[in-house]
Parts: structure tokens; sequence; C-alpha cells
């Protein structure tokens, strides 16, 4: 399953508008088939630059310092930030044909 960042979401909210308003101008509301069909049609960064992806955090490894613990952020940071284990990032389930 691609993992989408963000900026990768909003671009699939703001593809299938495009298509939704392209089919019937006068509907506004984005039903899930538009999300997902749009969500297929968006090619994820972390597919397409897997392998250069892989290379930078193999590099890193021994030539950068840890931006953050492993462990996740430190307790004693004072500004009650959580993190979640997704690192950011957000999948798209799949649908129910398969397709995703």
């Amino acid at each position: 399953m691609p993992e989408y960042s963000g900026s990768e979401i909003e671009q699939v909210v703001v593809s299938a508008m495009y298509e939704a308003f392209d089919e019937n101008p006068d509907q506004r509301e984005l039903t899930t088939e538009q999300l997902l069909q749009a969500a297929e049609e968006i090619v994820p960064l972390s597919m397409t630059m897997r392998e250069g992806i892989a290379a930078m955090r193999e590099w890193a490894k021994t030539r950068a310092r840890m931006a953050s613990r492993p462990d996740g952020p430190s307790q004693s940071s004072g500004h009650g930030t959580s993190s979640s284990s997704g690192g950011g990032r957000f999948s798209v389930p799949d649908s129910p044909d398969g397709k995703l």
C-alpha cells in the first residue's frame, strides 16, 4: 500500500474536485469513489523515489546525525508535543474492488 504525504493527499482532493466539477458543475460534494480514483492516478514520491530514499537513508546511517531519538521525541523538551508512529505520512486504504 503506498504512503502519501500531506501535500500528496491535498493533491488527491484537488484533483478529485476538478474531476467532480467536470462531470457535474452543479454537484458540490465529492464521493469516496472520486477520491479513490484520484488517488490511483497520483504516484507518491515514496514509490517513485524509493531507491533514492533508500540510498539517502543508507548514506545517513554513517554520515549524518539523527534529528530525533530513534525511540521518539524526548519527554524532557517541555513542549508537550507528540509524534505519531507514521512519521507524518498517511496511507490510503485498499478500495473495495482491490485496485489500490
